[in-house]
């Protein structure tokens, strides 16, 4: 199973039921995945990964994060189903995003809102380059 890295603030989010989106860079996601945080970043290998032993005793699924971290750095992880929106563009996201922001806004739902305005702060350096960005509908499943 593909396994993608997430915010934590962002997989909390959709663990409340919040957030029943994502969107990414990769268009070949659609189907189950698995959302994961990582507990801690390293700026070197990490310690499941002290002892040649147990590197060699790794299945290929521990190993993620450029061959540096393994099960022991993850935190939470999450089973979802992602299905691919093809009708929309980095444009139309944002659009969306706004809307919600809007929505959220007019309800006074600060949570949702400022939930979202930190997605939208997340991806303003992909709307600036103009990278290609996919929405994916998203379904909890464990």
């Amino acid at each position: 199973m593909k396994q993608l890295k997430i915010r934590w603030d962002f997989f909390e989010q959709i663990k409340k039921g919040f957030k029943n989106f994502e969107i990414r860079k990769d268009k070949y996601l659609e189907g189950e995945v698995e959302l994961i945080v990582f507990e801690r970043k390293f700026k070197t290998k990490c310690e499941g990964y002290q002892t040649k032993t147990m590197r060699d005793s790794m299945t290929d699924n521990q190993c993620f994060y450029n061959g540096n971290c393994c099960d022991y750095c993850i935190q939470d992880k999450l089973k979802v189903k992602l299905t691919l929106d093809k009708e929309m563009n980095a444009f139309k996201i944002g659009q969306n995003l706004q809307k919600r922001i809007d929505y959220a806004e007019s309800n006074n739902n600060l949570l949702l809102m400022s939930m979202y305005i930190k997605i939208l702060d997340f991806l303003n350096e992909y709307f600036k380059q103009g990278d290609e960005l996919y929405w994916y509908d998203l379904e909890v499943l464990e």
